[in-house]
């Protein structure tokens, strides 16, 4: 009995969260409510609070998977990364790619901390997005500097505190503007990654450099 309970849950959560999914990108966060959702996925309003507690609850679900597979797209950089510090660095940057119900520039825009309606319910989600972001670039740069692309003398915490304040710098740039396409996005990031780069690498870098370094053939 406690196995077909348990499959009647997932099955009513994850009917859940794909009606909301559909209906959010339908209408929108603010104008969809609980019972919009509930009827949707032919379940009662009480069971959504159960399952979820709230609204912010569902929409949470929702994007977790995002961010756990743009941490494993970064993954996937850090263990073969351009040779070039700086394509290296934008490579695991470009990375972080989201799926297709984050073409919504509304969602993106809460994602980047703009206040569209959705309250506080993506603190935790940046918080989680802030530090996972932050230890690859650390582990990147600190992988660079042991084989002397990047200067020794620089600090790998600093110069990835930098490069993700770059990011959110045009990362906003880009969700305020509302037609600004992903491709003037990623080209303005790179030119200004690079710019970064002029004064960070090392003699090691041999810029420029073209390829992949393995992880097996890192620096240790």
């Amino acid at each position: 009995m406690s196995e077909l309970r348990d499959k009647q849950r997932r099955s009513r959560e994850q009917a859940i969260i794909k009606a909301a999914d559909a209906l959010f990108q339908e209408r929108g966060f603010s104008a969809t409510n609980v019972e919009d959702i509930a009827a949707r996925a032919e379940v009662g309003v009480a069971t959504v609070y159960k399952y979820f507690t709230s609204k912010s609850g569902v929409l949470r679900e929702i994007m977790r998977p995002d961010l756990l597979s743009m941490r494993e797209a970064g993954e996937l950089v850090l263990l073969e990364p351009p040779l070039d510090p700086a394509e290296a660095v934008v490579a695991l940057l470009f990375a972080y790619q989201f799926r297709d119900h984050w073409a919504h520039k509304d969602l993106i825009k809460a994602m980047a901390g703009l206040d569209f309606g959705y309250g506080g319910v993506f603190g935790e989600l940046r918080r989680e997005v802030d530090a996972f972001v932050l230890e690859q670039l650390r582990e990147l740069l600190d992988d660079q500097q042991k084989r002397g692309a990047v200067q020794s003398r620089l600090d790998a915490e600093d110069m990835a505190t930098i490069i993700y304040a770059m990011l959110n710098h045009n990362f906003q740039q880009y969700v305020r503007v509302g037609d600004m396409p992903t491709s003037v996005f990623q080209r303005n990031l790179r030119r200004h990654i690079n710019l970064l780069f002029e004064g960070w690498r090392g003699e090691g870098s041999g810029h420029p450099l073209k390829g992949r370094i393995k992880r097996g053939n890192r620096a240790s």
